[in-house]
């Protein structure tokens, strides 16, 4: 009960901090993604805000992936270490270096997964398929989409596969 009373009284405190309300306003006025459709009526996002919807996704794309991946390989090492010493002491695999290819693909959803998302969610499916394909066929237009999406996956996997290359964690 102490620590959620703690946890309420520094929540209070940072929503009447001036900096966290501004920010909080600046993250309210970005759209969903950079290319958007503005409805009709409303104001239309400048360019800032534009760029600010990239900008914001991914610190938060940095962290999943590299936790997710931290979790992943974790996991992946001590599941290889238990069975290799099960099996006589063989090694099962190469070492591989857990914190840098975790902040590798940390890296890899900030940038070419959030950009290829901000792509698909805008460019193909709300300036193409809603626009195009939806007032023909509504079932059409989710199939389209569950193709881009298809396809932006299978791309983003080939993708990486080259990152980590780079790197030289693959």
């Amino acid at each position: 009960a102490a620590a959620a009373a703690a946890a309420g009284a520094a929540a209070t405190a940072a929503a009447s901090n001036p900096a966290v309300r501004a920010w909080r306003r600046m993250a309210a006025s970005v759209p969903d993604n950079a290319f958007q459709v503005v409805p009709k009526g409303a104001a239309g996002f400048s360019p800032v805000q534009r760029l600010g919807s990239v900008a914001l996704a991914a610190p938060q794309l940095l962290v999943v992936g590299f936790c997710a991946s931290l979790v992943g390989y974790g996991a992946t090492s001590v599941l290889q270490s238990l069975s290799s010493s099960g099996a006589g002491g063989e090694a099962g695999g190469a070492d591989l270096p857990i914190l840098k290819s975790s902040l590798g693909i940390g890296a890899y959803l900030a940038t070419s997964t959030n950009l290829r998302y901000q792509i698909v969610a805008g460019l193909i499916e709300q300036r193409a398929i809603d626009r195009f394909i939806r007032p023909i066929s509504a079932p059409g237009a989710s199939l389209a989409s569950f193709g881009a999406r298809s396809l932006n996956t299978y791309l983003g996997s080939l993708l990486l596969v080259d990152f980590m290359r780079i790197l030289k964690l693959q």
